[in-house]
């Protein structure tokens, strides 16, 4: 049964065209319903029961981390520390919380891979998880691509912290927001409102980084935007379509994962925002674009591996290195906002 959440503004409209006044919450949704309802058409939707079959469900809290891999160092946006330490400022008060942040699980602490099954059928088929290994040392290492995106990403901090902007997924992709612990609330954009948000020259980033206290001096046709505004509890899942603008602020400690993923209701539209903006990347890209859209009849057919598997997260991770090598000196897996597993981390992978 369908439940709608508050909204802050008016309806927004989809890209293509469909009012949307707010977004639901459903359970009991069935692959075929959210494909009719919500995939296709590019609707949000809050999904109320898609984690309850994962361990992660009941495991994940900040003390299983800080026991598990408290000695384990992790990036994050205040530097590197220790898992113990990430933890113990998170929940602390009276510190500045670090943000861990778009780390994929299976590059950075592979063994909550299978804390993750059942992975939820709502991201499937991710056609990002295809084998793009025939042309791993293409220029500007375009085969990675699609191998980052489609690893599920890790995000823990503290109480009221904002994700730092404003943004669409990038390339377009859709996505699913996985909410274990905490919650966490979203600011959402439909496309329709692109023009009032003053994205940069790449289209996929807002110039505006507080949407609750704008300056509509700089911004005065933020004004005019209609943004839902909604809350993700522990235990809810957020579809997340192509096209949508969002950001979030964290009410509790929050513990999130996010993933990626692309399939023929998008592949068209992620294609066509890969190109690089310069003459030469695109002269670069030209095959690959092809090549890719050539792809699409041969993914629809493709078995794809379960995306909880530790085999399929280092055949990706391996396709991964490959391709940040081919990039050369003075370019790093940094350039692709990631950062692959330690040597000890690597170590301490299970099946």
């Amino acid at each position: 049964m369908a439940k709608p959440v508050a909204t802050l503004h008016h309806a927004s409209r989809t890209g293509r065209g469909e009012s949307v006044a707010a977004i639901e919450r459903r359970s009991g949704l069935s692959y075929r319903e959210f494909e009719r309802e919500y995939l296709r058409p590019r609707r949000p939707v809050i999904i109320t029961d898609a984690l309850e079959p994962c361990a992660a469900r009941s495991r994940w809290t900040p003390q299983y981390f800080r026991e598990r891999f408290g000695d384990r160092a992790v990036h994050t946006d205040s530097g590197e520390m220790t898992v113990a330490d990430l933890i113990d400022r998170v929940l602390d008060p009276a510190a500045a919380p670090p943000f861990l942040r778009e780390r994929p699980i299976p590059w950075l602490l592979p063994e909550l891979l299978a804390d993750l099954a059942p992975f939820p059928v709502y991201g499937r088929p991710n056609w990002l998880e295809y084998p793009f290994a025939p042309w791993p040392f293409l220029p500007s290492g375009f085969a990675g691509w699609p191998t980052r995106l489609a690893q599920t990403d890790l995000n823990l901090t503290g109480a009221n912290v904002r994700f730092p902007v404003l943004h669409l997924d990038r390339f377009h992709c859709h996505a699913l927001i996985l909410q274990w612990y905490g919650r966490k609330e979203f600011f959402t954009f439909a496309p329709g409102e692109t023009d009032k948000l003053y994205p940069n020259a790449d289209g996929d980033v807002s110039a505006i980084d507080d949407v609750e206290h704008p300056d509509l001096e700089r911004f005065p046709l933020f004004a005019q935007a209609k943004m839902l505004r909604f809350t993700l509890a522990p235990g809810e899942m957020l579809f997340n379509p192509t096209g949508w603008w969002h950001s979030t602020r964290t009410l509790d400690v929050s513990i999130a994962t996010v993933v990626s993923f692309g399939n023929a209701s998008n592949w068209a539209a992620m294609v066509r925002r890969m190109w690089p903006r310069g003459w030469k990347g695109r002269l670069a890209f030209a095959p690959y674009a092809l090549y890719l859209r050539l792809l699409a009849w041969r993914m629809a057919r493709h078995r794809f591996a379960d995306p909880a598997s530790i085999e399929t997260a280092r055949a990706a991770e391996r396709h991964y290195r490959r391709c940040i090598d081919a990039l050369g000196p003075g370019r790093s897996a940094a350039h692709w906002g990631s950062k692959p597993a330690s040597p000890a981390a690597a170590a301490g992978e299970s099946s």
